[in-house]
């Protein structure tokens, strides 16, 4: 009878403090219910849209001459090379890359058509916009978790943790965004202007039509169609309406604007549309989250339940983070359905997507007497197994307005390492009312690394690994003990110990800050 006493007595308020000493086949059973509430003002964010740059002038892209040759910016098209052209069912044998072909004809029929040779610019710089951003972010929980601990025996104890999200709401606020015009541009601007402008009055006067046979006049017309309308292959006509701004001047070409906006032919879209559709203003989510499964392994002393003496115990702690949490979905396989808003850009993450290890112990010091009093300390290693997840699509980051863009350049997935991680507590509890009523009070403290990302692209693979960056918090906690479970201290016919506890986050580095309450209740079973 002493032993299920002392049982009941210095186990009650274990629950809360994440370490389980139990005896040998004893079950214990908790349920806790939590409502949490941060905020996290992230300041300024600074960020480039490098793709859209490369719409201008792409340096990254050599022939085998190694001369800037990319067929999808404005600097050089004419080096494009075509054997066979087909226009109308009809093929058309150059052999020559569009630049010479032009300037051939030009010299054969005395002409000064635009040849689409290379601009003078300065090439040794690489020019895209650039803009910024101030966000400020709130998030609320409401979660049940249920937790059942075993003693497998004297010495060891297994713990499961299954958290229930009820709901996970975030809401983002992204305040004074602006998107700078590309600098030193200008020209390639005018060329292409120019260059349709003087094509198109060609192909409108009597010198096109003069032209001997019609296969000038089809090589030509492909030239125009395949430069300057919107259909072309390597169509530039969106630098009619962007200029050296497409930001600043509203999105209209399909090459900007993402097609799962579902906005119609010929509509502008802003640079605050486009912020908004990006980056709801709220989202929300429920489902399980991770399960954590674990053992405390008693290493030295006795266990603390064993004795009416003052007792020491140090426990070896191991557990692991199971990735139940949902993350986010591929990107275009969340955009089956245009019309539903359950996409990836309005999810939440409910888990952080990684088996995640910890490692540490746990000391305990319990001075029994009248008021039965209680100092612990602990500290744990946090280290993670790297994993792939879906790229999360955001045009900050990705560094295009478009979705396909950023897919292409980032890829479908990346891989995902997350930070090491440290976290250490101390702690004391005391009997206001011995066998009744029992206050604790901690102090805790999280620090963990940069998460390492590593994808298609080591631009948005640093942008990540900024926006994350080093965190780290410190916390205090306090708690009530209702203990109902002293069979000779009981009131009523049920065993249950009851709590309710506050957290106050005091110091945030890099990540929110806000308190969470708590309510909770643990009951005993005895195996056979």
């Amino acid at each position: 009878m002493k032993i299920i006493i002392l049982i009941s007595s210095f186990l009650g308020s274990l629950i809360a403090q994440n370490f389980q000493p139990l005896p040998n086949n004893i079950f214990r059973i908790s349920i806790d219910q939590g409502f949490s509430k941060y905020n996290w003002d992230r300041g300024q964010h600074l960020f480039s849209l490098e793709r859209i740059g490369k719409m201008y002038f792409d340096p990254f892209t050599h022939n085998d001459s190694v001369r800037f040759s990319s067929n999808f910016d404005l600097y050089y098209p004419g080096s494009l090379y075509y054997d066979n052209i087909v226009h109308n069912q009809d093929t058309l044998s150059i052999g020559l890359t569009i630049e010479e072909w032009m300037k051939q004809v030009n010299s054969d029929f005395s002409l000064n058509l635009p040849d689409f040779g290379q601009q003078n610019i300065d090439t040794n710089i690489f020019r895209y916009p650039e803009g910024s951003f101030f966000e400020n972010r709130s998030k609320n929980i409401n979660t049940q978790t249920i937790r059942i601990d075993y003693g497998f025996s004297n010495e060891v104890t297994f713990n499961i943790s299954i958290p229930f999200i009820k709901l996970f709401s975030i809401n983002q606020s992204l305040d004074k965004v602006s998107v700078s015009s590309i600098q030193g541009v200008q020209p390639l601007v005018d060329y292409h202007q120019n260059a349709k402008s003087v094509l198109k009055n060609f192909i409108d006067s009597e010198a096109f039509i003069d032209l001997p046979g019609d296969s000038l006049e089809k090589i030509i017309q492909f030239i125009y169609d395949l430069y300057y309308t919107k259909d072309g292959d390597f169509s530039v006509s969106w630098i009619q309406h962007a200029q050296n701004d497409p930001l600043g001047n509203d999105l209209v070409d399909k090459r900007f604007i993402p097609l799962e906006m579902g906005t119609e032919e010929g509509d502008y879209v802003s640079l605050d549309s486009l912020t908004n559709w990006y980056y709801p203003a709220r989202k929300s989510g429920n489902g399980l989250g991770d399960i954590d499964i674990g053992l405390n392994i008693l290493l030295k002393g006795d266990p603390p339940w064993s004795s009416y003496e003052s007792t020491e115990s140090i426990y070896g702690q191991l557990f692991l983070s199971i990735p139940f949490g949902r993350t986010l979905s591929s990107f275009k396989n969340s955009f089956i359905d245009l019309n539903t808003k359950n996409n990836q850009l309005n999810e939440v993450v409910l888990g952080k997507g990684v088996y995640r290890w910890t490692t540490g112990f746990l000391g305990v010091r319990y001075l029994k007497g009248k008021n039965m009093a209680r100092v612990y300390y602990q500290g744990q290693y946090k280290f993670s197994l790297p994993t792939t997840l879906n790229t999360p699509v955001r045009f900050f980051s990705g560094g295009h307005t478009h979705p396909d863009s950023i897919l292409y350049s980032v890829g479908n997935t990346y891989k995902y390492d997350m930070g090491d991680g440290l976290f250490i507590r101390a702690g004391g509890e005391y009997e206001i009312f011995p066998n009744r009523i029992r206050m604790t009070g901690e102090l805790s403290s999280t620090y963990q690394a940069f998460d390492d990302y590593l994808s298609k692209n080591s631009y948005w693979d640093k942008w990540m690994e900024e926006q994350t960056g080093v965190t780290s918090n410190l916390d205090i906690k306090v708690e009530l003990w209702l203990v109902n479970s002293i069979s000779n201290n009981r009131i009523g016919p049920f065993s249950f110990d009851a709590y309710l506890g506050y957290q106050e986050r005091l110091v945030a580095n890099n990540t929110y800050q806000g308190s969470r309450f708590y309510v909770g209740f643990s009951t005993f079973y005895q195996g056979w």
